[in-house]
């Protein structure tokens, strides 16, 4: 119990590392962001301290590898976050297929508004020199589509191990 923590960091950083130096060699891979799949998966299955480290890892591993200034990925990250729990706990409290869809869909589009908000901020003050193009929009609908399509298949994969998701009936 006590490795469990120190294995789960492990992991998500060879995901990381697989996402930054494996997957980005590759055209079709800037539609892939499976660092925002795994953190939508932990918003909707584990708690709040756990969907926060994850946020708040991904972030700073995107931000040492990244030539934007220091932060942007950390708080692009711990905001979507911060919305994405509030949504689970408001409104997609049933967690079924299509609140964990749904859930995926407004993650990705809150998670590249408030980066490119950030990145747009911090170029007019003259701090960085990225300013996204018409192929940033794109890759911007390629990402929400295949987070949902990755959301789609993790849930059926999780379904069919698990007994987390199947409806529980109280007889009389």
């Amino acid at each position: 119990m006590r490795y469990r923590w120190p294995a789960f960091f492990i992991f998500l950083t060879l995901i990381l590392a697989f996402q930054i130096s494996f997957l980005a060699n590759f055209k079709i891979s800037a539609n892939f962001n499976l660092v925002l799949v795994i953190l939508v998966l932990f918003v909707f299955l584990a708690d709040f301290k756990k969907s926060l480290a994850v946020s708040l890892w991904s972030g700073l591993i995107f931000d040492l590898y990244s030539p934007l200034p220091f932060g942007i990925f950390l708080f692009s990250f711990a905001a979507s976050f911060i919305i994405l729990e509030f949504l689970l706990q408001n409104f997609f409290t049933n967690r079924s297929f299509y609140s964990l869809i749904f859930l995926g869909l407004f993650g990705a589009a809150v998670y590249h508004l408030i980066f490119l908000i950030a990145s747009g901020l911090i170029y007019l003050i003259g701090g960085s020199e990225f300013l996204p193009t018409a192929s940033y929009w794109y890759l911007f609908l390629g990402q929400i589509v295949t987070t949902v399509f990755l959301l789609a298949i993790c849930y059926s994969l999780i379904d069919k191990i698990s007994k987390r998701f199947k409806p529980m009936f109280l007889g009389r």
